[in-house]
């Protein structure tokens, strides 16, 4: 195991025990693996569930804007695709089940991974908004097809409560 997916590990427990409504799962979309954890929620209502893709530069080189196009897109284009199995179930019912596709940036959030807690920027991409009540969940994730283009960058499956202000 990588020390990035232990570290994550760490502080999806830690947030967890601290009782905060934010988890991330790790994922590598350089391979195809599939992948199961669980999260306790303590709060009723709308959860987010996206990818995120931390990054600690700000477009100082040629290098890092390209990596950051690559991944995004840019103008006129998506980025790189990702495919990803998704399944979240409390007990034995199936909130949610399905392939969900995705390219581009949906906006970018602050992070914050490891026993620190650094706060990092991470690209952003959407997956699904779920209402799920209290209690125990698991989920399922498998990436469908490797994405070499994303090798060595970290990835992590994000869910927090959502309540958007409109």
């Amino acid at each position: 195991m990588s020390v990035s997916r232990i570290l994550a590990l760490a502080s999806a427990v830690f947030l967890h025990g601290c009782s905060v409504e934010k988890f991330y799962f790790p994922i590598d979309f350089s391979e195809v693996e599939e992948e199961r954890a669980s999260f306790n929620i303590t709060r009723e209502g709308d959860y987010y569930f996206g990818l995120v893709f931390p990054h600690d530069f700000e477009f100082h080189s040629e290098e890092e804007r390209r990596f950051f196009e690559a991944l995004s897109g840019g103008v006129g284009r998506k980025g790189v695709p990702v495919s990803l199995f998704l399944e979240v179930k409390k007990g034995d019912k199936v909130i949610f089940s399905g392939t969900v596709e995705r390219s581009g940036s949906d906006g970018v959030i602050g992070v914050a991974l490891g026993q620190e807690r650094e706060e990092r920027t991470a690209t952003l991409r959407d997956l699904k908004v779920l209402k799920l009540e209290k209690g125990e969940y698991e989920i399922e994730y498998l990436n469908n097809y490797a994405a070499k283009e994303l090798d060595g960058i970290d990835s992590y499956i994000v869910v927090f409560f959502y309540k958007p202000k409109v």
